[in-house]
């Protein structure tokens, strides 16, 4: 049941003597297979050492007088080594960065048992980022990646070929611009001949700006500018129902849209009341002629 590691070699011991004080010659056996002879004991105990490889082995002697052989008892020595040990300190898994933002990459690597890192490779969804001997201190940036999931994985690697690997998952978002129409509100009516206004406001996010900003009425461009402000267009339109859709990029290539529809009624014309009416039989004399109008929309008669 003891335990050993890989590059040690640990000291095999056995006692053994001949009752008639004749040669005794002593075998260790490792995994069944003679490992080790020894003849030249100190009294009656004999020493060696042995390098085991990583794993469960036996071990027994086997004492030698004249012919005779007699095996000892079986033991279990387990050899067993730590491989290097990972710690990605950043980016920590699950965090999130804006686009365009630097992130730094950087991680601890640590050897066992005498045997020092032989490498210690990193890779950026599964692309190498290159290598290195480093255990600490190791720090990178990149400013480059795309919106979404991404993991950096590092391995380390001994010299005795033992390995680790360590694979942190984060993230890149982006919030795509904002798109506001000011005007109409949805759903507003207007009447047929009024001057019908359509106004939006575009705001970029995350470092980014705004590089177009279009605005459509019934699918066909009515105004567009490259500034986050408001874009106003005016037009008569005929009866019916109506689309008004503004759509904005921003300079990291992103886009949104706002879609609103309204309606333009028909137009009544105004009415005018006259008196006397037509028709109407008169006494001779002065006579007193009246009349009124009432518009409809609201417009000056």
């Amino acid at each position: 049941g003891a335990t050993t590691g890989p590059g040690t070699n640990p000291t095999l011991t056995a006692t053994a003597s001949d009752p008639d004080s004749d040669p005794v010659q002593v075998v260790f056996y490792v995994d069944g297979s003679a490992a080790v002879t020894n003849t030249t004991p100190s009294g009656s105990t004999f020493t060696s050492s042995y390098q085991f490889a990583i794993g469960s082995h036996t071990v027994f002697a086997m004492a030698l007088s004249y012919g005779f052989s007699i095996p000892s008892a079986t033991n279990t020595i387990n050899s067993v080594h730590t491989a290097p040990q990972i710690t990605v300190n950043s980016p920590t898994n699950g965090s999130s960065f804006i686009l365009n933002s630097s992130i730094s990459l950087s991680f601890y690597a640590q050897a066992y048992d005498g045997y020092p890192l032989a490498s210690v490779s990193y890779s950026i969804n599964g692309v190498s980022q290159g290598s290195s001997t480093t255990q600490n201190g190791l720090t990178n940036s990149t400013s480059t990646l795309t919106v979404g999931s991404h993991t950096y994985a590092v391995t380390a690697t001994d010299t005795y070929g033992a390995s680790t690997s360590q694979t942190n998952t984060f993230s890149i978002t982006h919030t795509v611009p904002s798109i506001f129409i000011t005007s109409p509100t949805n759903g507003y009516t207007f009447v047929q001949y009024m001057t019908v206004t359509n106004g939006f406001y575009a705001t970029a996010h995350d470092g980014s700006t705004i590089t177009n900003a279009l605005l459509y009425i019934d699918g066909n461009l009515a105004a567009s500018n490259n500034i986050a402000g408001a874009t106003n267009a005016s037009s008569l339109l005929a009866v019916g129902s109506h689309t008004a859709q503004a759509i904005v990029m921003d300079s990291y290539g992103f886009s949104n849209s706002n879609t609103l529809s309204f309606t333009v009624t028909a137009y009544t014309v105004p009415t005018v009341t006259s008196n006397p009416t037509n028709g109407t039989a008169m006494a001779p004399g002065s006579i007193n002629i009246t009349s009124s109008s009432t518009d409809h929309v609201g417009e000056t008669i």
